[in-house]
C-alpha cells in the first residue's frame, strides 16, 4: 500500500511539473529571420581594390598573390564589409577553384557593380 501511494505522488509531482512548464511557455529559441529571394547590395564608391589588396597583406599574403573569386570575395567582405557578388553570376562559365589576380577579380566585379554601383544579384534589375 506504502509503494502504491508514493507511485500516485511521484505520477501527480511529475504532472504537476510538466503543467506548470507548459504554461510557463518553455519553448524552442526563435529562428533567425530569413528573406525571402535574392537582394542587392548598395556597395560605397570608395571601395577600391587597394582596400582588397590591404586586407590580404593583413592576412600574411604578399603582393601579388593569386586567390579564387571566392577568397578575393572573402578579402572585400574583410575590407568593406559587406558582400560581393556570387562569383558564378559574373563568370557563369569558370570553375570556382579557378585562381586569377586582383585586377582580374576587380575586373570582373566592377562590371557587376562593385565600382560605386549597386552590386546585382541574381534575379534583380
Amino acid at each position: 500500500m506504502k509503494d502504491a501511494i508514493k507511485i500516485v505522488l511521484l505520477l501527480v509531482g511529475a504532472y504537476l511539473v510538466w503543467l506548470y512548464l507548459s504554461r510557463r511557455g518553455v519553448t524552442a529559441p526563435p529562428q533567425p529571420a530569413t528573406t525571402e529571394g535574392p537582394t542587392a547590395a548598395t556597395v560605397p564608391a570608395s571601395a577600391t581594390p587597394d582596400l582588397v589588396a590591404a586586407a590580404a597583406a593583413r592576412a600574411g599574403y604578399p603582393a601579388g598573390a593569386t586567390f579564387t573569386a571566392d577568397q578575393w570575395n572573402w578579402f572585400y567582405r574583410q575590407a568593406r564589409g559587406t558582400d560581393a557578388p556570387d562569383p558564378l553570376e559574373v563568370w557563369p562559365n569558370r570553375d570556382r577553384s579557378y585562381r586569377m589576380t586582383l585586377a582580374e577579380w576587380w575586373s570582373g566585379m566592377s562590371g557587376a557593380g562593385l565600382a560605386g554601383l549597386r552590386a546585382l544579384r541574381k534575379g534583380v534589375c
